[in-house]
């Protein structure tokens, strides 16, 4: 049954994130939930969940267990419920807001090794501020002259405009300069043009102007009055709004995407309250602001030779039928959500919240939506991030027609799709989820020579004999081989200590053991060293620990109560010896009850294919897109959504339904991780291999890099 994205459905996920945000609660106010005493916090640009327990004083599993799905990370701008420490003074809490920074200075990036977290770090910024000021950087590299923001200790109301109002236009130094936001039609030539300027001078202060996109800043060398223009104060236009019944401020916000900032600078009124009958104005954005997601066609293919077998065709013009099987169960998510109520806060409600510095809420809130039926909500965010890569696709110029499946948990209903005699004309197919629906489509697929994308199954035997089979997610073996090919390459000199709590042989995690032990072996090293911590406990560990080399600590248990009482004991001799954790896995997203600490003090690294950087530009890009789409954040499944259908159908576009072998020449960066698909057999399909390193540190902060064979 080929489906269109059901309005219901979308309401439905509108309601997901219930925020106390649209009751126009102050950054940092105390209020009462549920009889509970609660301090709302809005996250900052730099905040982590472990810097924001500190500031409060309270645990950084109390912060999780209050706004779930935090564990995975913070978005700048998330509102949080933090519980109350009588020893927290609310009134004492910053209510922070950088506004616009003073001022510039310039930074040339001296090493090839330097990344945007070190050099965050060095000039006091955060990630997501270099990116923001930044806007035309992609790779960082040697040469590169960066702006560096500064704010001064001065009234944060200055803006950029009252900023060039302010220019003294005398004889200045040559190092002073001026913002210019480049706009649709606009060239190099014609900006060097209007501001009396060379294109070498440009050039040599923003690298990237050589090739400009609309909506990027540039700096101009900003010379005497005779020889520059300063740019025109740019007119705004508006709309007017008449606040209805019922609207709140954060409504409005999400309605036209904006900042409750924005709107409450250009409505001072609106500080009193969203009041019935008010009249507003609206600030309507040129295309060159919104948050579009596209991926330029023409900078994803690399330029080194075509790889063995890869033979493109001219496939630009071309329009393509892409099939997408998902078990969404519409109909039963429908039914579930049939009587859904939304409470709509009347004139005096708005009133009184407005008076209040305390909310209220119920005791027993009103069930603003069911739950979701089995896991249909993680597929359902799949959906949601898969369209939001469509959507880029088709600006950036690709045509195609999306034909999408509900395909429940039945074979039968699939069984009749791809037996149809137009299923023959699909180019590309994503799904299904689960193998026996997957054998249904793999068997017309190989036939059709239409290949098939698995986004979620990493153990499918059907990769090792279908040539069309694509298995995104590596598998369970592949992760713990890589895992110890990393133990082997970056810690052979180092002091191996197995600590073992139970039985390992024959496990997962035993099979790590033994790789690591057989290559130590191979490499003279001798054998690794067993400690047997179910006997000992902490008693023995000085006579397996070294204070002048690394301790590497491995715990082969999947156990998450011997996991926690090994763990604890490490972390209480982690200042006493360095130690390094491997970790089999997402200890903090597989083990929620180990404390999160534990892991940034014992600087816990494993191997995985996924993770997403927040503090990165296209990360935050993304989820306001998907926010404001939506009406909730994405999860991992969200932005796996995006990443297989972005990738996926740009290998469509430039190679055509035969892409596989042309894979190794598509480099497309992604959300949440890097694919690399390396045929598993002469007649097998892809596997990605494409993992990368995760590691905590004790500054509380994690970092990723790519994993390197």
């Amino acid at each position: 049954m080929k489906i269109l994205f059901l309005s219901g459905i979308l309401m439905l996920l509108s309601f997901v994130s219930t925020s106390v945000g649209g009751q126009n609660v102050k950054d940092n106010q105390l209020v009462i939930i549920a009889g509970e005493k609660i301090i709302v916090h809005q996250v900052r640009a730099g905040e982590t969940i472990y810097s924001i327990s500190r500031d409060f004083k309270i645990e950084p599993a109390q912060l999780m267990q209050k706004n779930p799905g935090t564990e995975n990370g913070l978005s700048v701008g998330q509102m949080l419920k933090v519980p109350f420490n009588e020893m927290v003074d609310p009134s004492s809490l910053p209510v922070f807001s950088k506004g616009e920074p003073t001022g510039f200075t310039q930074y040339t990036i001296q090493s090839n090794n330097e990344t945007a977290y070190s050099i965050s770090k060095k000039h006091g910024i955060t990630v997501d501020e270099l990116y923001t000021y930044n806007p035309g950087l992609q790779k960082l590299k040697k040469g590169i002259v960066l702006k560096v923001p500064n704010w001064e200790e001065i009234s944060h109301k200055n803006n950029l405009t009252q900023t060039f109002e302010n220019v003294t236009v005398e004889k200045t130094e040559k190092s002073r300069t001026f913002e210019h936001r480049v706009v649709s039609g606009e060239t190099l030539f014609s900006i060097c043009k209007k501001y009396n300027v060379t294109t070498e001078e440009v050039i040599a202060i923003n690298p990237e102007a050589k090739n400009l996109k609309s909506g990027s800043v540039i700096l101009i060398p900003q010379k005497s009055v005779t020889e520059n223009v300063l740019p025109e104060k740019e007119e705004k236009s508006y709309i007017l709004h008449t606040i209805e019944s019922g609207e709140t401020i954060y409504g409005l916000t999400r309605k036209y995407g904006i900042t409750e900032h924005e709107l409450k600078e250009l409505n001072p009124v609106l500080k009193e309250g969203a009041k019935a009958g008010t009249v507003i104005k609206i600030p309507t954005k040129k295309d060159s602001e919104k948050v579009e997601i596209v991926r330029p066609l023409s900078a994803s293919v690399t330029e080194e030779k075509l790889s063995a077998g890869c033979n493109p065709g001219k496939n630009g013009n071309l329009k393509f039928n892409i099939a997408v099987f998902l078990p969404l169960f519409l109909d039963a998510n429908e039914e579930l959500n049939q009587n859904l109520k939304i409470p709509v806060l009347t004139e005096d409600d708005e009133a009184q919240l407005a008076k209040s510095d305390t909310i209220v809420e119920n005791a027993e809130p009103p069930s603003l939506l069911h739950k979701f039926y089995g896991n249909s909500e993680n597929f359902l965010q799949f959906y949601e991030g898969l369209l939001i890569a469509a959507d880029s696709m088709q600006k950036a110029g690709m045509k195609f027609t999306l034909n999408v499946y509900d395909t429940k948990e039945s074979p039968e209903t699939v069984r009749k799709v791809v037996n149809s005699a137009s299923f023959a004309e699909n180019d590309l197919i994503i799904g299904p989820v689960y193998e026996n629906i997957q054998k249904e489509v793999i068997t017309v697929s190989s036939k059709q020579n239409i290949p098939m994308i698995s986004p979620f199954n990493p153990k499918s035997i059907l990769v090792n004999n279908n040539l069309q089979f694509v298995q995104i997610n590596p598998s369970r073996e592949f992760i713990t081989e890589s895992t110890g090919r990393f133990v082997v390459q970056n810690y052979s000199e180092s002091n191996i200590i197995i600590i073992k709590t139970s039985s390992y042989e024959k496990t997962p995690d035993g099979q790590l053991v033994d790789l690591i032990e057989k290559e130590f072996v191979k490499k003279g090293k001798g054998k690794i060293k067993v400690y047997d911590f179910r006997a000992e406990r902490a008693r023995g560990f000085a006579n397996v620990f070294l204070k002048d080399k690394e301790n590497v600590v491995i715990i082969p248990t999947s156990d998450e109560g011997e996991l926690s009482v090994a763990i604890s004991n490490l972390n209480n001799v982690a200042d006493k010896y360095p130690i390094t954790l491997i970790a089999g896995s997402n200890y903090q997203q597989k083990y929620p009850s180990i404390e999160v600490a534990h892991f940034h003090n014992l600087k816990m690294q494993y191997i995985n294919p996924y993770w997403v950087d927040y503090q990165k530009k296209e990360t935050i890009q993304f989820v306001e897109r998907f926010k404001s789409e939506f009406g909730t954040e994405p999860n991992s499944y969200g932005f796996q959504g995006f990443d297989a259908t972005i990738y996926f159908l740009q290998a469509l576009f430039y190679y055509g339904k035969d892409f596989s072998l042309c894979l190794p020449n598509l480099k497309t960066e992604l959300m949440q991780g890097n694919y690399i698909f390396e045929k598993v057999s002469p007649v097998g399909g892809f596997m990605n291999k494409g993992v990368s390193i995760i590691s905590y540190n004790r500054d509380f902060e994690i970092e990723r890099e790519v994993f390197k064979w």
